[in-house]
């Protein structure tokens, strides 16, 4: 005994704790999932450490060299493959594995493949650097050096580093918190089992004097706890469970045939410590115990697994019974010649007692006669062992075991009487079943108590749970623990007071799923007056709810953000604004507006701008706090709601957080967008105290920003409040200009520049705003805020109605001159324009030709093929078409190809900076390429002689500017066509 509770004995003992531990996750890992790519290579593992731990253990305390040399070279079975199969697991769970093919896979195991034949099966190298030494701890193994071990140590340490690599990466990628923090613990872990593992086996033994033994595999328990913790925080999956067929009529259910075989395996286990407690005690040879109780364990998990093996039930049964009865002659000629056997006799009554529950005839029968077949082969072989084995205690035993036999047959035919009366009972009400079987409604019997006494297949089918788990269960489990204790004590009394109750309810399928249920409940009363039990009827609504929900996120949320709409922000905004005036806090609207939200949708389409919406409300909501409201009202247009703000400093915060964000680039289709914003804020009460008051301050806000340069925030102030006051005056002058004619057009002559003269060949027609008191207001200040307010179209069809007419009069005191009209994207986009033009040259009487169209070099962000169409009938009209402030935009000499145009005008930008060597160049490509594609070129904005000098020499062209005249009225410009001298 006293070499057996040596130091050695007791890592020897650690060495097989470790064994049970690894492989009990082994087999609880497999049995959640066989097919699993991950949990299998996961099994692999756990096997080599089992191998590993086992034979270490056997090894270390071997009573003799040659048998720690042998199970040494078993060992390398374990260790020898353990860190290939840690690369291939690490390759799974980092998802390289995919870019690598199985043959490739292949190639990772053949250095462990190597390092087997060389440690384990080579007996020349094997007895070479398998140099095992006694100490104190058991055997030592001292390092011997050479190229095995060179081969071995470039192996190891090559595959720990590129897992270490891997590892690191992975963990890097992880974006969500949570998996971040599984995956470090994971890393550190493996981490920590390599370096102690590698100290204590390979570096102690070359540093200490005195050896000491192998004790990497306890390292490797580390990992495999962190392994626990994370999958029990579900981090990330090692399994999946696959669905176990399940039979109503056995006395088990899945869940219970697991549980039951799980304590079997626990048995074994325990079975193992006891064999090898009895070892300590009775000073036997521990080795031969560890053998004996690996076996167990093995065979205990053997059981373990037969549940959740894909067989029918019977053949599972069949497997159980099988390795229970080897189990019997097993433990019991272990212990026949040791002390153990007064006691272990009495195993074979508890397997008999165990057979009773799987209702199987042929279980108890096998478990009885390899029962009488040990105790007779027993009484055989040593019927006077010691003077404790005499035959009448042979014959007690056989006699024990027939009582025992007797009374399992007796329960078995009381469970047998028991199914008879409940099919007895079965048939009375099949009826009844019958008619709860067809009904799409759940139905179920419940007694005073709350239990389930019947359930129909609708009910089951609802809640997930077969007949067997809910019989005889508290109605209770099926809650969703949405409604309180309270709320069923309330039903109960108002259902025992008036006989029936009905309202909605919550519960929880098997799955957890939470259901709503309309549930009716009924009592039913017995010849006392006494309530007997209740009838529930369970509806599921579920469809009825999946539709309010989506009739309320049309009504109240944006369908393509999933943001809060107009209609519900306004909700959110009073009764914000309700809660901060009782509590006397601050509340802060935003206005948000993209800024060049329009490019997008123009060069990449609708489907485009939809994305770029949806990655925008995710910022921005990522921005604010949960409690804050993001909205989105339509279009290009966010507004964000901070409640509880203490100082308009933090409002500050989060509009910069909020323009950061947006200002970051946003990918599609390959092209890099940043769309920016730009934000208007308004502070209640201190600027107003209503939804619309407040929601009107902080889009005023929004306007001023945005004519400040965008890509800012504004708060309200007394100088946003002026210009909304001009912004709302100047839309009044519109409405009365546009009523009682105070919008004029001005014509800007165009002069034809040839190689012999000049002369008046053409005017732009530019709009003017005349206010009452005679005062003019120029078109940058009323133009936007006409596409705002949407009275650009109605503008628009009045310039080009008063073009013609003023065409008409030209023609009358006998000027031909093209009037050019600038068109608005608004006008171009529907086919109305075409009628409008038609009807106002029809109305004056005048000719195509009398007419020109300007459009920007912008629109062609628009729907292209439908701009063109629209263009192209309108030049069927016989009217020339050109592309105004050309070079601004980004058109390609591919577009302009398609395109119906006649002529180019050049933007006064370029104009102005003819002085630079580089824009005479770019001015001078511009119309060489424009007369190559046979387009005419108008210039604008020409103001100087120097400029003139220089676009003469591209005759013929057409120019306009302060040079030659300002834009006039009709008179004036009458008599200045009149008095035109040729330059």
């Amino acid at each position: 005994m006293i070499d057996i509770i040596s130091v050695a004995g007791l890592i020897s003992l650690g060495f097989y704790l470790l064994f049970v531990f690894i492989f009990v996750a082994n087999i609880w890992y497999l049995s959640a999932s066989s097919k699993n790519a991950l949990s299998r290579v996961f099994f692999l593992l756990c096997l080599c450490l089992s191998v590993w731990s086992l034979t270490f253990a056997l090894s270390n305390s071997a009573l003799s060299q040659d048998y720690a040399i042998i199970w040494r070279r078993f060992s390398a079975l374990g260790w020898g493959f353990a860190y290939s199969v840690i690369l291939h697991f690490v390759l799974i769970l980092t998802g390289y594995s995919s870019k690598i093919n199985k043959y490739s896979l292949l190639l990772l195991y053949i250095p462990a493949v190597i390092t087997f034949f060389l440690f384990g099966l080579y007996n020349p190298t094997t007895l070479k650097y398998i140099n095992l030494v006694q100490t104190p701890y058991g055997w030592a193994q001292l390092p011997v050096g050479g190229p095995c071990d060179t081969f071995f140590y470039i192996y190891y340490v090559g595959y720990i580093a590129i897992s270490f690599v891997l590892l690191i990466i992975w963990w890097v990628r992880q974006k969500d918190r949570h998996e971040r923090v599984n995956a470090g613990l994971f890393f550190f872990s493996f981490l920590f089992a390599f370096v102690s593992g590698s100290l204590t086996d390979v570096v102690a033994n070359r540093l200490f004097e005195h050896p000491i033994p192998s004790i990497a595999p306890f390292s490797f328990t580390v990992p495999l706890i962190a392994l626990g913790i994370i999958i029990r925080r579900k981090g990330f999956r090692l399994v999946e469970p696959h669905e176990i067929e399940i039979h109503d009529d056995s006395i088990f259910s899945d869940s219970t045939r697991k549980k039951f075989h799980f304590y079997l395996f626990i048995n074994y286990i325990i079975g193992s410590l006891i064999s090898i407690a009895h070892s300590f005690y009775y000073e036997i040879s521990l080795n031969n115990s560890i053998v004996f109780s690996a076996g167990l364990v093995l065979l205990g998990g053997v059981v373990f697994y037969i549940p959740f093996m894909n067989l029918k039930i019977l053949y599972k049964d069949i497997l159980t019974v099988f390795f229970v009865a080897i189990s019997i002659p097993v433990i019991h000629f272990r212990f026949l010649f040791e002390n153990g056997s007064r006691t272990v006799w009495a195993l074979p009554l508890v397997f008999m007692t165990i057979s009773v529950v799987f209702n199987r005839r042929f279980f108890l029968v096998v478990i009885a006669t390899v029962s009488f077949l040990v105790a007779a082969i027993s009484w055989a072989i040593a019927p006077t062992l010691d003077p404790f084995f005499t035959p009448f205690i042979h014959f007690s035993r056989i006699l024990f075991l027939i009582i025992g036999l007797i009374f399992s047959f007796y329960i078995k035919k009381l469970y047998f009487a028991r199914t008879l009366q409940l099919q007895e009972a079965n048939q009375q009400l099949s009826l009844s079943e019958q008619i709860l079987k067809e009904t799409s409604e759940g139905v179920c019997v419940i007694s005073p108590e709350g239990r389930f006494l019947s359930v129909n297949a609708s009910f089951c089918s609802m809640t997930g749970y077969n007949a067997v788990e809910l019989l005889d269960e508290n109605f209770m489990m099926i809650n969703s623990e949405q409604q309180g204790e309270s709320f069923f004590a309330n039903v109960k009394e108002k259902t025992d007071k008036y006989g029936r109750w009905q309202g909605e309810v919550w519960n929880r399928r098997k799955d957890g799923e939470k259901i709503p249920n309309w549930v009716s409940l009924n009592t039913v009363k017995d010849e006392h007056k006494t309530i007997s039990h209740y009838i529930v009827v369970v509806s599921d609504i579920s469809k009825i709810k999946t539709a309010e929900e989506r009739i309320r996120k049309l009504a109240y949320f944006d369908s393509l953000t999933g943001l809060p709409n107009r209609f519900y922000f306004n909700q959110i905004l009073e009764k914000t604004l309700v809660r901060a005036n009782k509590f006397y806090k601050m509340t802060v609207l935003m206005f948000v507006d993209l800024d060049r939200f329009k490019n997008v949708n123009d060069s990449l389409g609708h489907s485009s701008g939809d994305e770029v919406l949806i990655i925008v409300a995710e910022r921005l909501k990522k921005v604010v706090k949960s409690s804050d409201t993001v909205a989105r009202l339509g279009g290009d247009e966010f507004t964000i709601v901070l409640e509880d703000l203490d100082s308009p400093h933090q409002a500050i915060i989060i509009a910069k957080r909020v323009l950061e964000a947006l200002s970051q680039p946003i990918t599609l289709d390959n092209r890099e967008f940043i769309v920016g914003a730009s934000i208007g804020i308004a502070i209640a009460p201190t600027d107003d105290v209503t939804a619309e008051g407040l929601l009107m301050k902080a889009d005023a806000t929004l306007y001023y920003s945005k004519n400040n340069g965008r890509g800012n925030f504004s708060f309200y102030s007394s100088e946003v409040q002026l210009r909304q006051k001009k912004y709302l005056d100047i839309e009044e002058k519109m409405k009365c200009g546009l009523k009682n004619g105070g919008f004029k057009l001005f014509l800007q002559p165009q002069i034809c520049v040839t190689k012999t003269n000049n002369y008046l060949c053409g005017a732009e027609a530019l709009l003017r705003l005349i206010t009452p008191d005679n005062q003019m207001v120029p078109p940058n200040e009323f133009i936007q805020i006409a596409e705002d307010v949407g009275m650009i179209v109605d503008i628009g069809n009045f310039v080009i109605e008063e073009s013609a007419r003023l065409a008409s009069e030209l023609n009358k005191q006998g000027i031909s001159l093209p009037i050019s009209i600038n068109i608005s994207v608004r006008q171009l986009e529907n086919f109305q324009i075409v009628s409008v033009i038609k009807d106002a040259i029809l109305l004056n009487r005048i000719k195509a030709k009398d007419l020109k169209i300007e459009v920007t070099e912008s629109l062609f962000y628009k729907d292209v093929p439908k701009i063109i169409a629209i263009l192209s009938e309108i030049k069927s009209l016989g009217i020339e078409i050109g592309i105004d402030d050309f070079g601004t935009g980004f058109s390609s000499l591919s577009s302009l190809v398609k395109l119906p145009i006649d002529f180019l005008k050049i933007d006064k930008s370029f104009i102005d900076r003819l002085g630079s060597k580089d824009e005479k160049g770019l001015v001078a490509t511009i119309m060489t390429i424009a007369k190559n594609m046979n387009l005419d070129i108008v210039v604008e904005g020409l103001e100087k002689e120097e400029q003139l000098l220089f676009l003469k020499k591209y005759y013929p062209t057409t120019i306009q500017g302060y040079y030659f005249s300002r834009p006039l009225p009709y008179a004036d410009f009458v008599n200045f066509y009149k008095n035109f001298q040729k330059l």
